[in-house]
């Protein structure tokens, strides 16, 4: 379930046009986030940072677990999907 749900996330990411640190296919992913959109994000959910660019980006991590509920995956993934 974690994994399926981050590479669902994944998938929204990468549609949406969010860069990735790493291409992961585990429970945990790394988008780079502009300052505006993780502002933006960051209202409505933690994210754990990761690495500061130098072009002023952000690197976070995402990360699901077994406790992740698919509702709250929904959620996440339709807020990336207001960033395009």
């Amino acid at each position: 379930n974690a994994i399926d749900l981050a590479l669902k996330i994944k998938s929204a990411l990468t549609k949406t046009g969010i860069p990735l640190l790493y291409d992961s296919y585990t429970n945990q992913q790394y988008p780079i986030f502009t300052p505006d959109q993780l502002e933006s994000l960051s209202k409505e959910f933690t994210l754990d940072h990761w690495e500061d660019l130098p072009d002023g980006r952000r690197a976070v991590r995402i990360c699901t677990s077994w406790a992740t509920l698919p509702e709250n995956a929904d959620a996440l993934i339709s807020a990336i999907g207001k960033l395009a």
